[in-house]
Order: C-alpha cells, then structure tokens, then sequence
C-alpha cells in the first residue's frame, strides 16, 4: 500500500521504496511530538468548520468512517482516509458539502495576509511546490474514488502579522465553556490565512509535477498516469537510478544502519573506492551539489581546488585560523589515505588558560510555535522553558544545576526561568561559557519582553543585567562562546559533516578513544559521570526511556510542547519530562567535555613549546 509518504519518497527515487518498507517492519512505536502538535494546530483550524468528526488513529477504522461520514450531506472530517487500489491518503481535514469536496491542509510556514497566490515552481516558493505536490497526490487519489464531484484544495498558514489578544491560546483543548471556545474560534479567525490553491493544484494534476522536483520519468506526465506508474511498481525489482540525485543528502537511507546496508554502499561504491563509508555529503561546508552531481561522490574523488594539497603546506601558508576550506581539504586527504593530523590546535587556544573561575557551562532550550503562549506577541515567539549549567569552580570540583519548566498552568515560563538562573550558584561570578550565540541572544530577548509587556519586571531585568556584566571588578571577558574557539583553534580526523555540538562531541570522543589506545592509558580526562562519556560514541542514545526518541533540540522541543498543551500520555507525562531534564544536562556536559580535552592537549605541551599543537 503507498500512502502519502512513500509516495513522496517514490517521487525522489524509487529506492526508499524498498528501504521505508524495509524500516516499518523493524520499528516499534515511536513517539512523533511534531506530529502530535501538526494535529494540535489542524485541530485548531478545524473550530471554523460545521459538523467535525474525528477519524480513529487506526487506518482501517478511519477509513470505514471516512466512507460513511462522506455519505452525509455536510461534514468536515479530520483525519480522513481514502483509498483507491494500491493507493492510500490520509488528509488533515476533508470537507464535503453536496458534491463539493474541499482538501484543507495545515502548514506551519509564516506567510504574510497580502500574499494570496502560490506560484508553483518558483525559487522563493520551493516548499509551498512540496506542499502542492502532496495536495495533487490527494486529489488524484480523491478523484479516482469520487469522480462526480469537483475537488478544491485549501491551505492555512499562520499570519506573519497576527498578535495574540489571549493569554495561553495555546490550552485551547482544555478550555470547555462555550464562551471560552467562541473566543478561541474568533482567535484563530485572525491566526490563519487561507489561500485557495484549486486551479495550480489542479493544473498540477493535469500537467505533471515541475521539472526538478521529481526523479527523471516522473516530471511533465498527468497525475493520473503518474499515480499508475507507481502503482505499478514492484518494490522488490526496483533498480537504482543512472546517478544519485540532490536528495540524497538528506536521505537516511544512504548510509548504513544497525540491520541494513546503506544505499550508496550497495549501489554506487566500486572496487577503487578505498573508504565507502565516507561519503561526499559529510564534507563540511555548504551544499556539496556540484560535487555530486559531477558524479563525485566519495570524499577520495573530490578535488582540492585551492593549492594547498598537503597538511604541511596548510600549515604554512593557511593563516591564523583553521578555515572551512583547510577542514575540508583535510578530510578529502584522510580519505585517500594520505598523512593528516589527529589533532591539530592553534595557539589561539591557549586563552582557555587564562579565563575566570568558576565556570558555567550553560545551555538553554527554547520553543517556538504557532500558537501563541501569551497575549501580545505573534506566532513563533520564543519561550525559554529549560536550562543546564555546570558550574566548574576549580580545575576539579563540578556542580551541576537545571531547571524545566513542568506547570501546565504556567502561562510566562519566562519569568521562573529567570529567578532560577539567579539560584544558580556563583552565576554572577565568573566566566559563562555557552555553545553559539544563542544562550546571549536569549538573555536580550527576555530582557526586551519584561521591558516591553504590560507589566515592567524589574526584578527579572536586575537579575538578567547582573547576569550579562557579573561582578563589577571582573578583568576578564563575562561570555565566552565554545564554538567560536572550536571553529577558529580546533580539528580532529574523527570530526566530519559539521562543528555543531553533538557533531564535535561524537568526534572529541572517537578521538579520546584513540589517543588512549594509542597511550595504552586507561584513564581519561572526560568527565564520567553516570557513566555517559565511557564507551560510548553517542551519549544521547543512553538517555532515551520508552523509545522517547529526545536527542535534539527540535524533538526537545516538540516533545515540551506536547507536554505543555497536554497531548502526551499518562505515561508520556511521566518519561517526557526525565528524559528533557537529560537531555539539556547532556548539553551543558558535552561542553565541559570538550573543554576539558581542549585543556588537557594544552597542558601536555610547555611553555618553551610555541606554536600549534600537532599530534599524528
């Protein structure tokens, strides 16, 4: 059966076929958070419609409702299904009214009230053609099974202009009166925009999908026969394209998993490729298209464009930091087996050795979503709902302090997020070492809020001021941003596809791995606590509790969000919250790591040593 998602999927290459059929029968239940709240805002829209019926999660279910409800002259069905043949779609919200069948989807995407077309194909509206393809599927589908009737097609997005008139729109589920519910309605009246996309989705239909957003034999045919082809599709025959294509970058088929052999792997790789396992797209930098599609697809096939063919010459003539393109270079000469260093560190580095104690490590998490929390801001307004901090207070001791927000009357998680940044101990003392910009700009951001919202909090600004400038004698920088001593001083061999946390993480490990081994040491410089950093590549996979599937910062996010607007289980209400309060700790460790590996290859060198730090 191809259901919307395997069509998709079909669209870009017939492979993930085999592969997403291939996945379901090895997973177990998972929880989606992001889908649970695309359901939260569908339902939403859904308060302006006449007669809604839920669908049952079950799709066998949902589609025998489907058919009996459509038989009714009016109704709006959230959650329908239809199926036609070996054909399968499940719509957020399908309204019938006489022979009038409207497909209405949801996105999340902020558009501005003014702009009331879609034009398909074009640059600036990629996504929205995404969307629109996923709109013709259904409408095909529909038009198979209910050929005498007409077919329009709705999409809602938030208004890029909305403010919010309501504290805590988003508890809309939980709110029963009737005059509660009148004024939510009235609410997301203003919050959603609807664009009618009838005639482009139908011309979409008749014409094929563009050119470029589908696989070569896909593009410029109608959609009826589109739909047979796939239909037609013998999964266990599939053959692999002539080349890959640009979707391959994003695609989790490509590499190889725990039960199964990566695409590329089965595919593409030939007897002269030495490191099948390295593929072009963890090059780091930007895009890698070009590469690909010159059919370099291994990082051993890649040219170095720039001169500088060999580490010693980088050395040389590279300059003052450690640039995107040198990594870059470095990782195309170990993958063709040529000499590069394990770790190579810049001298810059060496001002980790004259910061201030005590040091905080801090991470914070926020969420953004289309409903908004509080009355007076526009959708996707952060809310700071978690923090981490590890607080190192000499070379040895370390202290660790968190907060999540877990009230689910709790409108401004703001305001307690702030005094208990203040508990933290000796936070106003110090050195705050964060990973990105982030954790300074949320501190803006809040003091902008309590300086601009209906009630001054003075308080709250004194507490974020003194948090911003510390102690007035302080002599050395307040803020100091890992990521930017990373990016500039730092390269390990094991480090690939990016200079993220958890990317850095994972190669700071495999890399302590090695320079044990190579020592034939046993100890570690790491801190170990619980047992996280020991054995193991990635840390965050240990943390999980019932699948909770909450190892980055959008499942964090989502996953709080579900929480906060009561769509998780009794059971979920229970995990979810240990496993956040994990995850973030995870985060703000990851940084001593990495620090303290930093520091560690600085003190094995001496002082009458100068320069960069090189160990082969």
């Amino acid at each position: 059966m191809i259901n919307d998602h395997l069509f998709l999927q079909l669209l870009n290459c017939q492979l993930k076929g085999r592969y997403v059929l291939e996945e379901k029968q090895g997973m177990g239940k998972r929880p989606v958070y992001r889908q649970r709240n695309k359901l939260h805002l569908r339902d939403a829209v859904a308060t302006r419609f006449n007669n809604v019926r839920d669908t049952a999660d079950e799709v066998v279910g949902a589609e025998e409702e489907t058919r009996k409800w459509l038989k009714e002259r009016e109704v709006s069905i959230c959650g329908a299904v239809i199926r036609s043949g070996e054909l399968l779609t499940r719509m957020p919200i399908l309204l019938k009214e006489g022979k009038k069948l409207t497909i209405v989807q949801i996105h999340g995407k902020l558009r501005k009230r003014t702009v009331s077309e879609i034009q398909p194909g074009s640059k600036q509206e990629r996504d929205l053609t995404d969307y629109m393809i996923r709109a013709a599927y259904r409408s095909g589908v529909l038009m198979r099974e209910y050929p005498d009737h007409s077919i329009n097609v709705e999409f809602y997005f938030p208004d890029k202009s909305y403010i919010s008139s309501k504290e805590g729109l988003y508890k809309y589920r939980s709110e029963l009166s009737e005059s509660t519910r009148g004024r939510n309605e009235e609410e997301f009246e203003k919050l959603f925009m609807k664009i009618d996309v009838t005639q482009s989705v139908a011309d979409m239909v008749l014409n094929g999908v563009p050119d470029g957003f589908a696989q070569q034999g896909y593009c410029e045919i109608s959609f009826q026969k589109l739909l047979e082809k796939i239909e037609s599709l013998s999964f266990e025959e599939l053959e692999a394209p002539v080349n890959p294509i640009a979707h391959c970058r994003q695609c989790e088929f490509r590499k190889s998993g725990s039960d199964i052999s990566g695409c590329w792997e089965l595919n593409f790789a030939d007897q002269s490729i030495q490191y099948p396992d390295k593929h072009v797209h963890e090059l780091i930098g930007h895009g890698n298209r070009r590469e690909s599609e010159n059919g370099e697809l291994f990082q051993e096939q890649v040219q170095i464009h720039d001169g500088l063919h060999s580490f010693e010459l980088m050395k040389k003539y590279g300059g003052p930091k450690i640039s995107i393109q040198q990594r870059r270079n470095l990782q195309i000469l170990s993958a063709r087996g040529e000499n590069v260093p394990t770790v190579w560190l810049k001298k810059e580095a060496e001002m980790l050795k004259d910061i201030q104690y005590p040091l905080h490590f801090i991470d914070f998490e926020a969420a953004t979503y289309a409903l908004p929390n509080r009355k007076g801001v526009s959708p996707y307004s952060p809310v700071y709902f978690q923090y981490s901090c590890h607080t190192l207070k000499n070379s040895e001791l370390l202290e660790h302090t968190g907060w999540l927000d877990e009230d689910p009357d709790e409108i401004n998680p703001g305001v307690a997020f702030t005094k208990k940044l203040a508990e933290i101990p000796q936070i106003f003392e110090g050195t705050v070492i964060h990973y990105s910009p982030f954790e300074r700009q949320a501190i803006q951001n809040l003091l902008k809020q309590f300086r601009t919202g209906s009630e001054i909090r003075t308080e709250e600004i004194d507490i974020l001021n003194s948090f911003l400038v510390g102690q007035k004698d302080q002599t050395n920088e307040r803020f100091l941003d890992l990521s930017k001593v990373i990016r500039d001083s730092y390269f390990n061999r094991f480090m690939e596809g990016g200079l993220g946390l958890k990317q850095v993480l994972s190669g700071v490990l495999m890399c302590e791995k090695f320079l044990r081994s190579v020592k034939d040491d046993n100890e570690c410089s790491l801190p170990m606590k619980n047992g996280y950093f020991f054995g193991t590549e990635n840390p965050y996979l240990d943390i999980q509790l019932q699948n909770s599937s909450i190892s980055d910062g959008s499942a964090a996010m989502n996953a709080w969000i579900s929480l906060k607007c009561g769509l998780l289980s009794d059971e979920e209400q229970l995990i979810v919250p240990s496993v956040l309060k994990e995850y973030c700790r995870l985060d703000s460790l990851s940084m001593v790591v990495i620090f303290n590996h930093i520091k560690q290859l600085l003190n094995e060198f001496s002082e009458d040593e100068p320069g960069d730090i090189i160990l082969f």
